[in-house]
């Protein structure tokens, strides 16, 4: 089965060459995947493992990588995402973000905070945000996947300075304003869709492209720590207005859950708990 695989990627090489562009290492239908990201989805994986890099490492990532494409566009096909097993996965998922989404809408609606409570709130509770440890982090952050990817490829193989590059390819004008100085992020005020990915990352490392919970497409790069030093009200912010949440009590919400529960005709017997 291997040499099948070999062959098949040696088969995509040649019509990424025939193609006669360098930056893309496999095409699909016209679909290419860039040098660019291969690459950092390659060093990820590498990092994660613990494996230190070689050629014949490389060659079998590629391998595995074509041979997933192939089973996936294979699967939907055939139809596989319909069976009732991938369904109910799919769907749990789908479940999770809604909720997740419609609770924050709720709370937003039952409690109303104003920004200045939250900030008399920092400024009155300082030591409740001082971290042992913060990153202090430079940025692209772009709505084009292809533009990440560009930045990404520019930073890692030649080199280039992600103050200029945020400044020219950030869509978040206050980044490209700043040259990309993202400023400091403890690990609980980081965003859950790239946070693991800065674990065990060190100064002058290159993370990503991710996209965040924003919608962007970022690359960022750790330009150092700070240590004992407080969170920036910025990066504070989410987490007071979740504290002040809390601290108002749920007589609100308890009052919005009956209102659903006669809404959607809810009927609950809590007698059938004494099993």
């Amino acid at each position: 089965m291997r040499y099948p695989l070999l062959l098949l990627a040696a088969l995509v090489l040649m019509a990424c060459s025939r193609a006669e562009d360098r930056n893309i290492i496999y095409l699909f239908k016209g679909e290419a995947t860039t040098v660019a990201e291969f690459r950092r989805d390659y060093e990820n994986w590498l990092a994660q493992s613990g494996r230190a890099d070689s050629r014949e490492l490389r060659h079998g990532y590629l391998e595995s990588r074509v041979m997933e494409e192939l089973l996936y566009r294979k699967g939907m096909l055939e139809g596989v995402e319909y069976l009732p097993d991938v369904r109910e996965r799919i769907n749990d998922y789908r479940r999770q973000v809604v909720i997740e989404k419609t609770r924050d809408m709720v709370d937003r609606s039952l409690y109303p905070i104003e920004d200045e409570e939250i900030k008399n709130y920092y400024v009155e509770r300082r030591d409740e945000f001082v971290r042992d440890r913060l990153y202090r982090l430079y940025a692209v952050r772009t709505k084009k996947k292809e533009r990440a990817f560009e930045a990404y490829d520019l930073l890692t193989t030649q080199g280039a300075s992600i103050r200029l590059l945020s400044a020219r390819y950030s869509d978040d004008k206050r980044l490209a304003d700043r040259n990309g100085d993202w400023g400091l992020f403890s690990e609980d005020v980081m965003d859950e869709h790239w946070r693991e990915e800065l674990s065990g990352k060190r100064i002058g490392d290159i993370v990503g492209p991710v996209r965040d919970s924003e919608n962007y497409w970022i690359v960022i790069e750790i330009a150092g720590f700070a240590y004992k030093r407080e969170i920036p009200f910025e990066r504070a912010y989410p987490l007071i207005l979740r504290k002040l949440r809390e601290r108002m009590g749920g007589d609100d919400r308890r009052a919005h859950r009956e209102k659903l529960l006669r809404e959607y005709g809810v009927r609950i017997n809590e007698n059938n708990l004494d099993w």
